[in-house]
């Protein structure tokens, strides 16, 4: 009899379905969340707007759009990861979604979304040396592309090492304690659940969105104001998304724990 408890990938097909009915049930913080990140891209592009037919010539203009898209970066960046952090709250941790918990965040959430920065940071870095690599040209010294292979190949090991890990991310969210070490541990002969799964998701997710976007791309062309609720509903898809990865996370932690056991 198959056991849907055990860690495969069966099993975290299966209580991924089980938990993904908390996306809906937690759509509040979704909602709000996406309407804070499409007020502030309205923000920014009428700043932008507003420099260009208001103030122009006064201020250099690589200055005040290098400062408008490192402050809207700070901003958005922070949005994203204080709602990964309340969205796990409510949906695992049944802390009800409030207000004042947008703007008074305690030691606790602000450690949280270091840890999701990091996180994120360790897959984006490598990815863009990678990139840059691969992309500029031949060097005619055989040395230094061996060198470069091994750069960009270690990248990847590293990339799938993450992956590999990602349940860690729920653990950590939950007992605000790093799990690194015990959940290498606890996939050992198991790595190819974690990653197969990941990339399968990220595929649909990816593709979901891209055939989403081409309608939601024809609404500005009728009407500035569809154009805004495009923006609006592009941005709930994208946190709902969010949403699912860390569910999934939630669900390779959860039966992680149950072989421990």
């Amino acid at each position: 009899m198959l056991n849907v408890n055990k860690y495969s990938i069966i099993g975290v097909v299966v209580r991924l379905l089980t938990l993904g009915g908390r996306i809906f049930d937690c759509w509040r913080p979704i909602v709000i969340y996406a309407t804070l990140i499409t007020v502030l891209s309205w923000i920014f592009e009428g700043a932008m707007m507003l420099y260009e037919a208001k103030s122009a010539g006064v201020l250099p203009q690589n200055w005040l759009t290098g400062s408008c898209s490192a402050i809207f970066l700070l901003i958005y960046t922070h949005l994203i990861l204080a709602f990964v952090v309340d969205f796990y709250a409510e949906a695992f941790d049944k802390e009800n979604f409030v207000w004042r918990r947008l703007w008074l965040r305690d030691a606790e959430k602000w450690r949280s979304e270091l840890f999701l920065l990091g996180y994120v940071a360790a897959y984006i870095l490598p990815f863009g040396l990678a990139v840059k690599l691969l992309t500029q040209s031949a060097n005619p010294d055989w040395r230094v592309e061996f060198v470069y292979f091994c750069i960009v190949f270690s990248v990847f090991v590293l990339i799938l090492m993450l992956i590999r890990l990602f349940g860690a991310v729920s653990r950590y969210l939950q007992t605000k304690k790093s799990a690194w070490r015990e959940v290498f541990k606890q996939t050992s002969g198991k790595a190819y659940v974690a990653v197969v799964l990941f990339l399968a998701l990220l595929a649909i997710v990816l593709l979901s969105n891209m055939r989403l976007n081409i309608w939601l791309d024809l609404l500005p062309m009728i009407s500035k104001w569809l154009g805004w609720l495009a923006q609006l509903l592009s941005n709930i898809v994208l946190l709902g998304f969010l949403a699912l990865m860390i569910v999934f996370s939630r669900a390779q932690d959860e039966l992680l724990g149950f072989e421990q056991e």
